[in-house]
């Protein structure tokens, strides 16, 4: 496990909502692979200093406490209109 904790920590931190009660259910609904996708505005990646994710990139995964608890890979990166986005959730 120690392998998985120092690789994790050479990478870009994500996690998904604030810290709490939703962080910990998307959190676990990504280690389950029930949630496969996310999406975001584009204007959140034209600030200084922000680039979109590059396909192969990874990120560790932090929960409610900041600690890692999974590598996750971007897998595609897509840039939509937001009334085109599928309402679908991802799954290959």
């Amino acid at each position: 496990m120690s392998s998985f904790f120092e690789r994790a920590s050479q990478l870009p931190v994500t996690s998904f909502a604030y810290p709490g009660p939703l962080r910990d259910q998307l959190s676990a609904a990504i280690l389950a692979g029930l949630k496969t996708s996310t999406a975001s505005l584009l204007t959140d990646y034209e600030q200084p200093g922000e680039e979109l994710p590059q396909i192969g990139q990874h990120y560790q995964l932090i929960d409610s406490d900041e600690q890692p608890i999974a590598i996750v890979e971007v897998t595609d990166v897509r840039t939509v209109r937001l009334a085109d986005v599928s309402t679908r959730p991802g799954r290959r």
